[in-house]
């Protein structure tokens, strides 16, 4: 007996079974067109099988192996697509027996390449499962790399979500705070305005004090009206005191109510900004948003009740501050 692969001769035996083979092959292959019934299909496959399993019980022992392999192939056929695919199965397991008898010098040596075909044929097998399952599991990491992504993208929504809310409640407070602050200044200057307009009316009225001085200067001496002029100084200087004082507190109270006006409506405008950009680039809007956002939130705008060149100066400052934070991420 040959080594597997040897190109020893074969004997004579062994070429009339390879020959036998070939003639079976070729009657199995032999397939007259548009001829074949319903019946015809079955019958010809079942004949094509029949004759396989003759083969192996008169040439090749009745090997086992090659039987349980032939009866896993279907003659149990009705349409032509199945009489097709069970001949050329029935015809690849004949060809696949040929090369078999090839390789070897005698039926013995044919079984040892049989036991080597299907051990191969199951190594096949095993490492197609394995590939299928080494498949499913990439399937599987790429399914939970998604879903970890998606829940990355979820989490640092919320996590921003929540960041978002504390600086909209903070500035929901301080808009609160501005707002009650900006009715008591201007509540303030309305009183104190209430009140300027009554002493002045009062004032303009009562001139009696300031006629009596004036006939006393006439007819009193020099002496006298130096006192006289005192008094007189006195008295002018004590209602320009009161009004400078009214006048000043009023300025105050209108410098104030501007002031806290002014920062209520900014803090509103950036509870508006901030939901608004939030919103906004959660539905995938240009990123360029962000920065837009950062550069309405810290700059200054004009409400009409602050200084505008006051605002101007603020507004070119921070600018420059956002634009060159924004390089930087870059």
């Amino acid at each position: 007996m040959g080594g597997y692969g040897g190109k020893s001769p074969q004997n004579d035996f062994m070429h009339q079974i390879i020959q036998d083979l070939d003639i079976l092959l070729e009657s199995i292959n032999k397939i007259e067109p548009n001829v074949y019934s319903e019946k015809l299909f079955s019958k010809r496959a079942t004949t094509n099988k029949k004759k396989l399993n003759d083969f192996i019980d008169q040439k090749l022992e009745s090997n086992l192996t090659l039987l349980i392999e032939l009866s896993a192939i279907n003659e149990n056929v009705s349409k032509e697509d199945e009489f097709h695919k069970t001949n050329h199965e029935l015809f690849v397991f004949g060809k696949k027996i040929k090369d078999l008898l090839i390789k070897s010098e005698d039926l013995t040596d044919l079984y040892k390449w049989l036991e080597l075909s299907n051990y191969k044929d199951e190594l096949e097998t095993q490492k197609n499962e394995l590939n299928t399952k080494v498949n499913e599991l990439n399937s599987l990491l790429e399914n939970a790399k998604k879903a970890n992504t998606m829940l990355d993208e979820k989490s640092k929504e919320a996590f921003t979500k929540i960041l978002l809310d504390k600086e909209a409640f903070d500035y929901k407070y301080a808009e609160r705070e501005y707002e009650i602050l900006s009715k008591y200044w201007l509540g303030s200057s309305i009183v104190i305005t209430l009140i300027l307009i009554t002493i002045v009316s009062i004032k303009s009225t009562n001139v009696s004090g300031l006629i009596d001085i004036r006939k006393d200067l006439c007819c009193l001496a020099i002496q006298d009206k130096t006192m006289l002029y005192i008094a007189y100084t006195k008295y002018i200087s004590s209602y320009i005191l009161i009004y400078s004082i009214l006048i000043y507190a009023l300025k105050v109270s209108i410098k104030n109510y501007n002031a806290n006006k002014h920062n209520e409506i900014i803090n509103k405008n950036k509870i508006l900004i901030l939901y608004s950009t939030f919103n906004l680039y959660r539905e995938g809007k240009d990123p360029e948003l962000l920065y837009l956002a950062a550069k309405e939130l810290f700059s200054q705008h004009s409400t009409g009740y602050n200084n505008a060149t006051e605002e101007k100066s603020n507004s070119n400052f921070v600018n420059n501050i956002v634009e060159s934070v924004s390089k930087n991420v870059k």
